[in-house]
């Protein structure tokens, strides 16, 4: 699991989506606290 801040996830969006690969999971923070949580998604089979 990784952290950033919300001025981090604003400036570098796509790098931050790169991360996610790589940690599985990263908190947003805003001021020191939590606020949002992105994580991947599995792939669906195609209906």
């Amino acid at each position: 699991m990784g952290i950033a801040t919300v001025f981090e996830a604003q400036k570098n969006f796509s790098a931050l989506l790169k991360r996610i690969h790589g940690e599985g999971e990263i908190i947003v923070t805003r001021h020191g606290n939590p606020v949002a949580r992105l994580t991947t998604v599995e792939k669906r089979p195609m209906e």
